[in-house]
């Protein structure tokens, strides 16, 4: 099980990243959290709207 979170930082394609804790990208400020997950696919279910690019 992981934490997750949603990068509220817009990509240039219009789509948002959702990371896992001890990823290089977890972002650390400007972020929802999500919670914790067995997968990532499990966490895109709280944010299914802006949940378009899984990192």
């Amino acid at each position: 099980m992981a934490n997750y979170r949603l990068n509220l930082n817009q990509q240039a394609n219009g789509n948002y990243e959702v990371h896992e804790a001890g990823c290089r990208y977890y972002p650390e400020q400007n972020y929802d959290y999500l919670g914790v997950f067995s997968y990532c696919t499990s966490s895109c279910g709280s944010e299914k709207k802006a949940c378009l690019q899984i990192d």
